[in-house]
């Protein structure tokens, strides 16, 4: 078997090779678990489908029983043509099959295989890119190796069929084979390379190239896992949903007992551990980089099936189940997260304080222009959110000004969704970090400090090869955050900047001078205060749903949905270097003392106090040589003492 590669998208198949071979005597092993499925619920999804047709994420509904739409011409279209080709329609119909040995689940799958070779085979001048998309093939291989296998053993299959078929087979087996054709830089390798062992695999009894295909697999999988994941057990390529997909395939694979080696099976369950740090309080994944607002909660039962860590167990489902509490430092991922259950509510998973920062660039793979942002949820309810994906839509021009400014997408609401301006971050001059000829610094965590429940977490990294940015999260679970953000220019050259704030879409704020206000969706009608506790900030308006003159303030739960959200920004004048400190508190109205705030030049020592209700908050803190953290709380009673 040969393949002709034409440019870096198409792979041009020359079907040539061996004697289709005798499968009567192979047991059919089952249809692998690599999605996630619902086994319990995939009969009445599979039935469902049948009758009202498949929807993905897109409001479009396809029918198995109509023309299928192999090609596309919208560019809005492209990722669901890349479901498509990956056969993800024939999914609940291939398990629901497995699990009832019902032929009605077989048949409109095997007339869906038979009509995309048919349209494979056509003369049609050109062909949608993704018939040989690389992780395309990875997925629909193991889908079509277990129909062809489960329709020979039913009597499906003419003996065209079976030719035709196995030919097809052996295509990919043939594709997945070459090194050329697999995406070892990013996790569109990993999914080839599950697939290729799935294929492999199952016909390694009655064919030498899908033996050899299953060998090549296997050596392919341990460096394809030492490659993506760090050693903490942080998927690298920037997104928490990314990162379930892989785990989610990874436990499909060991489910399946295509992984048996105990190295894979231990880097599995740190996988899955850290996984559970990336679920917020309301079941939602953190939607960094390229992550959809994904509900991950789901019923004990199904929890506790799909994952094999009891810490993401818990926090999908299995509530009986200790959760994770305190601070977890992911030092070679490039993240931190802060989740501690609620006094009022310690049983209650959806009461608890979250803060997760994503502080990594390990590469440009579904990386946003985001260094050191973070998401906050306090008091049962969202308050800074991460802006989502939106979804890959038109290609940017070589050269262009969104190419160079390192965006692969051309639609103007995804270039929003990746823009520093899109997250809770600091920008200069109205740039967008770099993404493209510039250095991957991997980790941006420089330490990390608890003292008597609050928690500090500094970060730095270098923009623009002159700028460094230093940022420490001070966050008191229930009372208050504080965001000080300190830069320097290493030549001097000034920098105008805008510490930037996305708040949940459920949340109204109102602005008061540099103060903002907006009121919680809670049993208790509280309020939340934001205001700068140092002189020299100024308050934007706020700005939800604009389009023009710049698109701003938008959220994303999923592909192609978007939803206006208030953001703003306090911004300083142009300056070789500055300081942001801001206080986000629920005790009541906040009066900075801006008199006794004092931050030094260099940004490694600063005191910031406030009064509230509480009464005054002190905080003292010093980055040398490691962070150092220092705060008292004098109580109401004792504020004219002090």
């Amino acid at each position: 078997m040969t393949g002709v590669r034409s440019d870096a998208d198409e792979w041009s198949p020359i079907p040539v090779g061996e004697t289709t071979p005798a499968m009567e005597a192979l047991a059919v092993l089952p249809y692998e678990m690599f999605t996630g499925l619902n086994w319990d619920k995939v009969v009445a999804e599979a039935e469902n489908f049948l009758r009202e047709g498949w929807v993905l994420d897109v409001p479009t509904r396809l029918s198995l029983f109509e023309a299928i739409p192999w090609s596309y011409t919208r560019p809005e279209h492209r990722s669901w043509n890349f479901h498509i080709h990956c056969f993800d329609m024939l999914d609940a119909l291939l398990a629901a099959y497995c699990v009832s040995n019902n032929t009605s689940f077989l048949e409109p799958a095997l007339s869906v295989f038979k009509d995309w070779v048919a349209y494979l085979d056509s003369e049609l001048e050109s062909k949608s890119e993704m018939v040989w998309y690389d992780m395309a093939v990875g997925m629909r291989c193991y889908r079509i190796a277990y129909l062809y296998q489960a329709a020979y053993q039913n009597g499906l299959l003419s003996e065209h069929d079976k030719t035709a078929l196995w030919r097809i087979l052996l295509l990919h087996c043939d594709y997945l084979a070459d090194d050329e054709n697999i995406a070892f830089h990013n996790n569109h390798g990993y999914f080839q390379i599950a697939g290729q062992l799935a294929l492999g695999r199952r016909f390694a009894g009655v064919s030498e190239p899908m033996a050899d295909l299953f060998r090549q697999g296997q050596t392919r999988l341990a460096q394809m896992l030492d490659q993506q994941f760090a050693g903490d057990g942080v998927h690298t390529e920037h997104s928490p949903d990314y990162h379930r997909m892989v785990v989610s395939t990874l436990s499909g694979m060991i489910k399946s007992e295509i992984i048996t080696e105990p190295a894979s099976l231990a880097l599995a369950l740190r996988a899955e551990e850290s996984l559970a740090w990336f679920v917020k309080p309301n079941g939602k994944l953190a939607n960094f980089g390229d992550s959809d607002d994904r509900v991950v909660e789901t019923k004990e039962k199904a929890a506790l099936k799909s994952w094999s860590h009891p810490l993401l167990q818990s926090v999908t489902g299995a509530r009986q189940l200790p959760r994770q509490s305190g601070m977890k430092v992911f030092d070679q991922g490039g993240y931190v997260v802060v989740r501690i259950p609620s006094p009022h509510a310690p049983a209650d998973p959806t009461a608890d304080s979250y803060l997760a920062q994503t502080a990594c660039f390990h590469s440009r793979t579904h990386k946003h222009a985001d260094d050191l942002s973070f998401i906050y949820t306090d008091k049962g309810q969202n308050i800074l959110i991460d802006s989502g994906r939106y979804g890959y839509i038109g290609k940017t021009e070589i050269n262009s000004d969104a190419w160079l400014d390192g965006f692969w997408y051309s639609d103007p609401m995804r270039i929003y969704m990746e823009s520093t301006r899109a997250h809770n971050t600091v920008a200069f001059d109205g740039k967008n970090f770099r993404r493209r000829k510039t250095e991957f610094y991997g980790s941006a965590i420089v330490s990390t400090q608890e003292t008597d429940g609050v928690y500090a977490i500094e970060t730095r990294c270098k923009h623009f090869r002159t700028t460094v940015h230093s940022r420490v999260l001070i966050f008191k679970p229930q009372a208050f955050l504080v965001v000080f953000d300190h830069y320097v220019n290493n030549l001097k050259e000034p920098h105008a900047a805008e510490q930037w704030f996305h708040l949940d879409p459920a949340l109204a704020p109102q602005k008061t001078c540099n103060l903002y206000t907006a009121d919680l969706n809670t049993d208790e009608n509280e309020t939340l205060f934001i205001t700068p506790l140092v002189e020299g900030a100024t308050g934007s308006g706020i700005i939800k749903g604009q389009v023009t003159p710049q698109r701003q303030g938008w959220f994303s739960p999923t592909t192609q949905e978007v939803h206006p959200a208030p953001s703003f920004h306090y911004s300083l004048p142009a300056a070789p270097t500055g300081v942001f400190a801001t206080l986000f508190s629920f005790n009541g109205h906040p009066e900075p003392l801006l008199s006794y705030n004092r931050i030094n030049v260099s940004g490694r020592n600063a005191r910031l106090a406030w009064v509230d209700d509480q009464g005054r908050h002190d905080i003292v803190l010093a980055k040398v040589p490691e962070l150092t953290l220092r705060y008292a709380l004098t109580a109401q009673d004792q504020k004219a003492q002090t």
